[in-house]
C-alpha cells in the first residue's frame, strides 16, 4: 500500500515505527494532511505516528534503536524477535500447555510426541513441544516451517 502524496510527485510507502527486539509496532506511520515536503525531504521528516503524534527524532529520544520500516519488514523482525530457543520443560509445563487449546500438527512416531500450540506468540511463531524419550522441550518456531518428529 501506499499513501498518496498530493503536494509531491512520488509516491511514499506506508510505515511503521518499530523497536527491535519488540514482537509488534509502536505505532503506525503517517504522513499528516496539508504535510508540504518534495522528493528529497527525507522520511523521517515527513511521518508521525498516527496515535502518538511523534516524528522519528521524537521517538529516537525515548528509543534510540526505532526505525521505519514496511510492514513486511516490521512483521520478519517481529517473528524472529518471537522465535524461542530449544529449552527443556518439566512434565507439568507439558501437560498445562497439552490442555490449553486442542494441538495443532500432531505427530507420533515411537516414544516421541511433538505438536504445536495453536495460539501464535506474534505473526506465525508459535511453541512446537516435543517428548523425545522423556524429555520435554519446547521452542518457538513459525508456523510454516517444516519440522520432523
Amino acid at each position: 500500500m501506499t499513501t498518496p502524496n498530493t503536494t509531491a510527485t512520488v509516491t511514499r510507502p506506508k510505515l511503521y515505527f518499530y523497536i527491535p527486539g519488540n514482537c509488534h509496532p509502536q505505532d503506525v506511520a503517517i504522513i499528516p494532511t496539508g504535510s508540504v515536503y518534495d522528493d528529497t525531504t527525507p522520511a523521517g521528516d515527513i511521518y508521525r505516528g498516527a496515535y502518538s503524534g511523534k516524528t522519528l527524532e521524537e521517538y529516537k529520544a525515548e528509543h534510540p534503536s526505532i526505525l521505519l520500516l514496511t510492514w513486511e519488514e516490521v512483521e520478519q523482525q517481529a517473528n524472529d524477535a518471537a522465535r524461542q530457543p530449544v529449552s527443556e520443560i518439566t512434565e507439568e509445563k507439558y501437560e498445562e500447555v497439552l490442555e490449553v487449546l486442542p494441538p495443532m500438527n500432531c505427530c507420533y512416531l515411537g516414544v516421541t510426541v511433538s505438536f504445536m500450540l495453536m495460539e501464535r506468540y506474534s505473526g506465525n511463531v508459535t511453541d512446537i513441544l516435543r517428548v523425545y524419550t522423556l524429555h520435554r522441550m519446547s521452542f518457538g518456531i513459525s508456523v510454516s516451517a517444516t519440522f520432523a518428529p
